[in-house]
């Protein structure tokens, strides 16, 4: 009985290392300027189509204000009748995330009530947004293309 005790403490410690490392890697992103994950996403043509917000459109569409965060991207369509808006936003801690998430609820909400009746497809798109949270960072988006801008943010917070 007592061969086996070193061997069980043994196997516990390989458990409890593996746990460690896990835990240090799962939804642990680099720290990126803000400006890079732009910089990768305006690289893809149906973000370049849309203009860039400002602190008073976030203010306005979403209720935040900008100095709240570390960083904030903000793309909407010019044409009233569009919806395709894109939004990423790097938080100063994971503490925000209720914030942002909500208010990017209430806008999906917001934006439903407005074509209702009348905007299926815009309604189509709202209803199939992404919204994705990545340790210290939240995506949004809205649009035809939105899993393809999903997938391009996620591969520039990864390198």
């Amino acid at each position: 009985m007592m061969k086996w005790i070193p061997w069980v403490k043994y196997g516990l410690l390989a458990l409890l290392a593996l746990f460690l490392v896990a835990l240090c890697w799962i939804d642990n992103y680099p720290d990126k300027p803000i400006s890079e994950i732009e910089e990768a996403l305006l690289k893809e043509q149906s973000v370049a189509s849309l203009h860039k917000g400002n602190a008073n459109d976030l203010r306005r569409y979403y209720g935040l204000d900008e100095t709240m965060f570390d960083g904030v991207i903000l793309y909407l369509s010019e044409a009233t009748m569009e919806v395709d808006e894109l939004l990423v936003v790097k938080m100063k801690s994971t503490d925000q995330t209720e914030t942002v998430e909500s208010a990017v609820e209430k806008r999906v909400e917001q934006q439903k009530e407005s074509f209702e009746g009348y905007g299926a497809e815009q309604t189509a798109l709202l209803s199939n947004h992404v919204l994705e949270i990545k340790g210290q960072y939240v995506f949004f988006g809205v649009s035809k293309n939105a899993q393809l801008w999903e997938s391009e943010f996620i591969q520039a917070i990864k390198k």
